[in-house]
């Protein structure tokens, strides 16, 4: 029975690999710390296995019977072997292995789960089988998704893996989506990501494509929100969404359909079109929109009914500021003839703005002139569109007010010389009757 204690205690200490270290065999009084097996004992002591013959008593030197070692190794399997509905380790649970070997967890003898060591950061791959990691590659993760070449799918018919190229990449799932460029070492794409969706590509450093299918974020730090077909190929680069965009330029955003942001600080919006009738950019720093149904900016307002803004209607070469009646409120009338004075008055002068070249002139008055004229407006360095024209209205109707006025008094002026005439004819012919003259024909004239 010695020997079978003694083989107990030495499986205990192979199964658990637990090297012997200098301590005390707390609570079993009878073993000293300098005992060989004294870090096994109290292994088994602390995980339940054994509770010693007394409750600070080991016992080493008494034999054990069939039935103890049958309890030793219940309480061991329960303790250290997973069991339908969970363990209770009374510690931390570890499950892992102590050799440089990847470990897979499987589920109906197919791998589901991968865990691949290296020295500077693990990879985790999850998903089909076919996913995987290109040698070299660390710190990157496919949490699932994923189909082989070959298998059988009943709704997709394009299918692959799952796999990451570079260092610390990411794919969420899907399938056939890639985080990397396959080329250049494992940093050149490193940080990439592919949140998921299908045939997509995050091929250069920190790019990240979030989903939809076939889409391709080739420029470092570019992005792809999602949709159909897109290519985000500059730096800092972004597709929005939408289908067939292109965003090429550095720092550039394409969005909607068929819009090329291919220049540097690019925005493009393309509106939906039957056909492949592209929008572009083709300059730096500019902001490109193809709205053929109209374009709204609203500023103000929180209905249909009530919004405050400005619209360009489809077709249309012009802004059309709202200016409802509904809108507005504390009307007071307008003395048009001193609108037309103060406004002869303003000094008006070409010019041309600094962030423009000066062969770029420019005619019209200074903001401040025209607040300290009329009063008008949010601000004294801008003028509204609506206030320039608003004086323009009333300007002209003072001057026709003015005209009418100069009208109405030289009318008056031409009746009074036309009585003055008619008036000299008459004495002119009393005249000459006295006379006896004839007047003159003023037919004959």
């Amino acid at each position: 029975m010695r020997r079978i204690l003694l083989v107990v205690v030495a499986f205990a200490a192979v199964a658990t690999a637990v090297p012997a270290r200098a301590q005390t065999c707390t609570p079993f009084t009878d073993v000293g710390a300098s005992d060989p097996f004294c870090a096994n004992i109290q292994w088994m002591f602390n995980r339940g296995v054994t509770q010693g013959c007394t409750a600070s008593q080991f016992c080493p030197g008494q034999f054990v019977r069939r039935d103890q070692m049958a309890a030793f190794m219940n309480r061991l399997a329960d303790k250290t072997v997973f069991q339908q509905g969970g363990n209770a380790f009374g510690a931390e649970g570890i499950l892992g292995t102590s050799e440089d070997q990847p470990l897979d967890i499987r589920v109906n003898d197919s791998r589901v789960m991968r865990y691949e060591p290296h020295p500077i950061s693990p990879n985790v791959i999850g998903g089909h089988p076919a996913n995987g990691v290109t040698p070299g590659v660390y710190g990157a993760t496919i949490a699932g998704g994923g189909v082989a070449l070959g298998d059988s799918d009943p709704n997709f018919t394009l299918e692959a893996p799952n796999t990451v190229t570079d260092a610390y990449g990411f794919v969420g799932g899907g399938y056939n989506n890639v985080a990397g460029d396959f080329t250049g070492g494992p940093l050149t794409a490193a940080f990439a990501t592919v949140a998921g969706g299908l045939n997509n590509t995050a091929g250069h450093f920190g790019s990240t494509v979030s989903g939809g299918d076939n889409n391709n974020a080739v420029g470092a730090a570019s992005a792809i929100a999602g949709g159909q077909m897109n290519s985000a190929s500059g730096f800092a680069s972004f597709v929005a969404g939408g289908q067939r965009n292109t965003s090429s330029g550095n720092s550039s955003l394409a969005a909607g359909a068929f819009a090329d942001a291919n220049a540097n600080g690019c925005f493009v919006w393309g509106d939906f079109v039957n056909s492949f009738d592209r929008v572009r950019c083709d300059g730096v720093n500019r902001f490109v929109v193809r709205a053929r149904g109209g374009i709204f900016m609203w500023a103000g307002g929180t209905s249909a009914g009530g919004h405050v803004g400005v619209q360009l209607q489809p077709g249309n070469a012009a802004w059309t500021a709202f200016s409802d009646r509904r809108m507005k409120e504390n009307f007071r009338t307008v003395d048009t003839r001193d609108v037309l004075e103060r406004l002869v008055a303003l000094p008006i002068s070409t010019w041309n703005l600094k962030s423009q070249d000066p062969s770029v002139r420019h005619m019209g008055v200074m903001a401040q002139d025209f607040r300290a004229a009329f009063g008008l407006g949010a601000t004294e360095v801008g003028i509204d569109t609506l206030d320039a024209d608003g004086v323009a209205m009333a300007a002209i109707q003072g001057l026709d007010a003015k005209l009418e006025a100069k009208i109405a008094e030289r009318d008056l002026r031409i009746a009074d010389q036309a009585r003055e005439i008619a008036d000299l004819r008459r004495a002119v012919q009393l005249l000459l009757a006295r006379l006896g003259a004839q007047p003159p024909s003023l037919a004959a004239r």
